[in-house]
């Protein structure tokens, strides 16, 4: 009987593939999507000529001085 040789097999413990958060444009792109999401999702009131009125500033205005 012949010896059995072992295969090695290689460990390849990093791949080469697309590490999105180790890019430094990562950040800037994230904000960038999620500032055109918020404009495209209230885009209707942001170029609309109406305002947001809110009964709890005038209170507190007040009773901050």
């Amino acid at each position: 009987m012949a010896k059995q040789q072992k295969k090695t097999i290689k460990n390849v413990s990093k791949s080469k593939s697309f590490d999105p958060e180790s890019s430094p444009y990562f950040t800037p792109i994230a904000f960038l999507g999620l500032g055109i999401a918020l404009i495209v999702l209230f885009s209707e009131f942001i170029f609309s000529t109406e305002m947001l009125h809110g009964s709890d500033v005038i209170q507190a205005g007040i009773f901050f001085r």
